[in-house]
């Protein structure tokens, strides 16, 4: 992980940070387990999130040409995912040529304005009692044993990952951010324990910071037991990030029509973002990066 930061040099200046993944000298992308990492300010959180406000516009425009030219010149292929009202910021070009862009969406899951719960749909109300019928035990993970959830969480993931015929997992960065965010208490490991074999059916990490909890990785066994628990693993970690404190649940997104209906079916409605690109990767440049996940990550 590498991170970008520019400090105006006029007194009152925003101050931007921008973390970003640099696994080669020619790469700069969305770190593993991301939606998007854009560049934050040290005014009310994240640049753009705000109504217009023309003072704030400028400094931060003249922050980000700052911040921008900080990329390094070896840089050939620059991937980033930023909300919609954050396009006016960037620069045009980059030392990887000119940006290009496409929307995608996440889920966004109101935490705030009444009880959750009655957002969702019957087919979800249907498969939480079903699953609840069953008598799965919850194990949360603790620092205590936070190694071995983490492992079954992994295992559970693996298992979604080739049914889908995804790629290979991160697992390893996988490990360390549940590690991570268990020890610094923001986050989240459920497992749903089957009560007859005490193997997990389901399991699902869920991370927050400021009033926002992602959803950043679940599995689930293909077995009777399996078929609903995803539902009501999910049902319990949105009740978890309310008490926790947070106003929004974000499902952190799918392009997959099935996966985006289950999570719209939870209530969450679909929010817009930019998926950035500049420049291309050869094939010389494909391979560096695979190798690199296959030593750091998978």
């Amino acid at each position: 992980m590498s991170v970008l930061s520019t400090a105006g040099a006029k007194e009152g200046a925003p101050t931007l940070v921008w973390p970003l993944f640099m696994p080669t000298r020619r790469h700069l992308i969305v770190p593993p387990y991301c939606q998007f990492a854009g560049p934050l300010s040290d005014r009310s959180g994240a640049v753009g999130e705000e109504l217009f406000d023309r003072e704030r516009y400028i400094a931060h425009l003249a922050a980000m040409k700052e911040l921008s030219e900080t990329l390094p010149s070896s840089l050939r292929y620059i991937e980033a995912h930023l909300p919609l009202d954050y396009w006016d910021w960037f620069p045009c070009e980059t030392p990887a040529g000119a940006w290009r862009s496409s929307v995608a969406y996440t889920h966004l899951l109101d935490l705030a304005q009444r009880s959750p719960q009655e957002l969702y749909n019957s087919l979800i109300r249907r498969k939480v009692r079903r699953a609840t019928a069953l008598g799965l035990r919850e194990l949360w993970a603790e620092e205590t044993n936070v190694a071995s959830c983490a492992e079954m969480l992994v295992k559970l993931c693996r298992k979604s990952l080739e049914r889908s015929g995804g790629d290979h997992l991160c697992a390893s960065s996988l490990r360390r951010l549940v590690t991570a965010a268990v020890a610094h208490r923001q986050g989240a490991v459920l497992l749903l324990l089957s009560p007859q074999t005490e193997e997990p059916v389901a399991g699902a990490f869920v991370a927050h910071h400021a009033g926002t909890a992602y959803y950043i990785a679940g599995g689930q066994a293909r077995t009777p037991e399996g078929e609903d628990a995803m539902a009501l693993l999910l049902d319990r970690l949105i009740r978890w990030s309310r008490e926790a404190g947070c106003h929004t649940f974000d499902f952190e997104g799918s392009m997959q029509a099935g996966i985006a209906f289950f999570f719209r079916s939870f209530g969450a409605v679909p929010h817009p973002y930019l998926r950035l690109q500049a420049g291309r990767q050869t094939l010389a440049m494909r391979l560096q990066l695979r190798q690199y996940y296959l030593r750091h990550l998978y």
